[in-house]
């Protein structure tokens, strides 16, 4: 096991749980590279999720769901500008629709090789570092 004792597992889970933004959570990566040593492919797609979580978080995304070839994202009300983001996935129709039935929730069609891609897509769409820093 990466990190032997249970109790620090357990603790290094709630504070995984617990993050709250990207230094945060990174502050928290070099802390565990520091204290186990390099960090194994399951604990490092671990933080990938979290930062994933923490970007929809803060540009207003309730709910992600992927499945084969779709990212479906649901907002919440009020926090996402919808108008804009249609001006801007309308260059590329093809791999984006909004559901008539619910115009909260964009469809994505495209398949993502890796969390890290999947991230730097939505970074880029939601214009992310520009949210974070505000």
């Amino acid at each position: 096991e990466y990190i032997e004792s249970e109790k620090l597992r357990i603790e290094i889970y709630k504070r995984l749980a617990a993050s709250r933004s990207r230094e945060e959570l990174e502050d928290l990566r070099s802390e565990i590279t520091d204290r186990f040593g390099k960090i194994p492919p399951q604990l490092d797609e671990l933080l990938k999720v979290v930062l994933l979580r923490i970007l929809c978080r803060d540009v207003g995304i309730r709910y992600l769901r992927e499945r084969e070839n779709e990212l479906r994202l649901t907002f919440e009300q009020s926090r996402v500008d919808i108008i804009g983001l249609i001006q801007k996935i309308s260059k590329n129709r093809r791999i984006f629709s909004i559901s008539p039935n619910d115009c909260n929730s964009l469809h994505i069609y495209r398949v993502f090789k890796s969390s890290d891609e999947r991230y730097e897509f939505l970074k880029e769409l939601f214009e992310y570092e520009k949210v974070a820093g505000s």
